[in-house]
């Protein structure tokens, strides 16, 4: 009748009146519905934890969101309904991402009044969405939006947390009765299925790997991602640059990195404190060592002239404080590398990331007692399918200051 514009006081189209009828004799039977008001109910014995569970859906109709609070005792589980709401689609068409995407706010907007009005302390709160899309939205931290996507997301994400937003089947969201809209005889029969629901914690994972193993090879990969790059800024350029390339290039790998190390990166979020203060100690420089003794025939009294040389680099160090510096660094004694130490070889013509992998097999003490040249055994990229060495073990000598400590061996 909206989208008709037909009016208050005039009648009914005859097409619209039977639907009008039905709807309105069908508001009778709402007397038949009883929904228990306590959310805890007698014995349920001591409660480990209350969770509150948010649903939402859309449709080309309507869109809503149900929220029910969830009970967990020691002997049982209690699942309640605690506060839903419905609106007809705009009569302006969208689409059903941008309708989802509404609906999820409403949802937000809800959680937020029944915590603050309930006076249960929740545990645990979820969201609950059938839409992928939706969940994208929420959940992306590079991408800008549209002004209507922007708007709706920074108002999910004011109130709650990303991490909080799961996929549910649309076969078992409450919520669609809410966008869909039933009869009173189906709402009645669908509060069953509403409790199952909430018994199962049901989250479907997009895998990001899965996703790149569908690319025929890796410049493909690069190439299409460096295109969805683009449509941030809405470059429409025909070739792909090397820079972007490789912005693609570490994109994906990041990606990865998250996947692939995802317990890992939780247990670091839980624990910063766990974290290295800092973060220089992982560029940390080439290792140094205290001058060596002058050798013998350099300190004994001899006859005059019966060695001589020319000092080349006296007039360049005319600053006292550079000359005192270099003094102090060449006369302090450092820690040892030891048997054990992972450290990188330098090189001076090669990037450093570049550097190859090497350990510490034996060390050579001069005679005060300090390590100024070490025996490495050189790490190997190619490997087996099970780790084993494809060639064989190499070892070099370098002096320390060539080596840079990646992890040190304090056993």
């Amino acid at each position: 009748m909206c989208k008709r514009g037909v009016g208050w006081d005039e009648p009914l189209p005859s097409d619209l009146k039977p639907k009008w009828d039905t709807w309105l004799h069908d508001l009778k039977n709402l007397q038949g519905i009883q929904m228990p008001r306590c959310f805890i109910p007698e014995n349920m014995g001591r409660i480990q934890k209350i969770e509150l569970h948010n649903f939402s859906d859309a449709s080309s109709d309507g869109y809503g969101q149900c929220s029910y609070i969830r009970i967990v005792a020691d002997e049982q589980v209690h699942c309640a309904l605690v506060m839903g709401k419905a609106r007809v689609a705009p009569t302006k068409v969208f689409s059903i991402p941008r309708l989802e995407l509404t609906a999820a706010t409403v949802s937000a907007a809800v959680s937020h009044v029944l915590r603050e009005e309930l006076d249960l302390k929740v545990n645990q709160e979820f969201f609950w969405t059938d839409s992928q899309v939706v969940l994208g939205y929420i959940k992306n931290e590079a991408r800008r939006f549209h002004v209507f996507v922007a708007n709706r997301v920074q108002k999910i994400r004011d109130s709650t947390d990303p991490r909080q937003w799961f996929y549910v089947e649309t076969s078992q969201n409450p919520a669609d009765c809410a966008s869909r809209g039933l009869k009173v005889a189906d709402l009645m029969d669908s509060s069953d299925r509403e409790v199952k629901v909430l018994r199962t914690d049901a989250c479907v994972k997009d895998s990001f790997l899965e996703r790149l193993s569908r690319f025929s090879d890796w410049n493909t990969a690069l190439n299409i991602i460096a295109r969805i790059r683009r449509l941030v800024s809405r470059d429409r350029s025909m070739f792909i640059s090397v820079e972007e390339r490789e912005k693609a290039a570490h994109a994906l790998i990041k990606a990865a990195q998250r996947e692939a190390f995802e317990e890992e990166l939780k247990w670091l979020s839980q624990n910063p404190s766990k974290l290295p203060k800092n973060k220089k100690k992982l560029r940390r420089p080439a290792e140094e060592q205290r001058m060596a003794d002058l050798p013998a025939d350099r300190v004994e009294p001899s006859p005059p002239f019966s060695y001589s040389g020319i000092d080349c680099f006296g007039p360049f160090y005319t600053k006292q404080g550079r000359k005192e510096f270099k003094r102090q660094q060449w006369h302090t004694p450092r820690r040892n590398v030891q048997v054990g130490d992972v450290v990188i070889v330098k090189e001076d013509n090669i990037p450093r990331n570049e550097w190859k992998l090497a350990r510490v097999v034996e060390t050579s003490k001069d005679d005060d007692g300090l390590v100024r040249k070490v025996k490495l055994q050189m790490g190997q990229s190619n490997l087996g399918k099970k780790g084993e060495r494809l060639a064989q073990t190499s070892f070099l000598e370098r002096p320390v200051q060539k080596l840079v400590i990646i992890v040190e061996n304090n056993s």
